[in-house]
């Protein structure tokens, strides 16, 4: 039986671009499968689709790559893939042992918390102290900073919406007090 022949076009990359956007994902979503998709089609070089071009494009980028990016990069082209009907082709992610901890290496101690703050002050950046321990007493990330209003430092708790996710963060006494007088 002969192989399928099966091209990787930019109109088609802009066809599950659009594709992407009428399912609602974000757009730096739908920017980040269609950078994927040109990097593949650049590989390629004008050399046909086939499972085995995907199998030596993800050695290549294991070589080159975190797990994680390898796998991100296989998702984008996964779903085109699905997208054309052409799933037979689908490879698989790299497999990761997921690490129940963070290396104790990469966080911080209370001593260089402390330190943190304390420097910040210093410099006479009230803001920045305040933004370090509103990370470091919620666990928010920066990008969700913006949920931290007024409003949620009177009630003590926000509710974070996040790529159709929810989470209720909750404001320590302490840290709240502060924010007030700021």
């Amino acid at each position: 039986m002969r192989a399928k022949t099966r091209t990787l076009t930019p109109k088609q990359i802009d066809n599950y671009a659009g594709n992407l956007r009428d399912q609602e994902r974000a757009e730096n979503t739908v920017k980040q499968h269609t950078n994927h998709l040109l990097a593949f089609s650049l590989w390629l070089d004008k050399r046909l689709l086939t499972k085995q071009e995907l199998i030596q494009w993800k050695r290549q980028l294991s070589e080159k790559y975190a797990a994680t990016t390898v796998n991100s990069m296989l998702a984008a082209v996964n779903g085109f893939l699905r997208f054309m009907g052409w799933s037979d082709i689908v490879v698989k992610s790299l497999k990761i042992q997921k690490t129940l901890f963070c290396d104790e290496k990469k966080e911080l101690d209370s001593k260089e918390y402390e330190q943190l703050v304390i420097a910040a002050r210093q410099r006479g950046d009230m803001r920045l102290s305040l933004l370090i321990q509103m990370i470091c007493a919620t666990g928010i990330r920066v990008s969700e900073l913006r949920f931290i209003t007024v409003e949620a430092i009177q009630k003590g708790k926000t509710e974070i919406f996040n790529k159709g996710k929810r989470r209720l963060i909750f404001l320590p006494d302490k840290l709240r007090h502060v924010l007030k007088r700021y």
